[in-house]
């Protein structure tokens, strides 16, 4: 059984791609039946990643994107 939350933590990302073994994600759920902090976390996680693919999803306007692209290519250089 996970005991403790930085373990929670560590497989987190392993928890949303759900690519957790099938002892870690019982062991994991376990964990979360009794810490809700851990589960505020992945919820705050799972939230943070559909705002990005939401954010993702528009297109920029051709001349902001080629203004971003010069924009970042001379901070690479610098």
């Amino acid at each position: 059984m996970i005991a403790k939350c930085r373990t929670t933590i560590d497989l987190l990302a392993g928890f949303v791609d759900c690519a957790l073994s099938a002892q870690e994600e019982e062991a994991l759920q376990a964990h979360l039946a009794m810490c809700p902090r851990c589960v505020e976390f992945i919820e705050s996680y799972r939230g943070t990643s559909r705002i990005m693919r939401e954010a993702t999803k528009v297109d920029l306007p051709p001349d902001i994107e080629e203004r971003l692209l010069v924009f970042l290519a001379a901070k690479g250089r610098g």
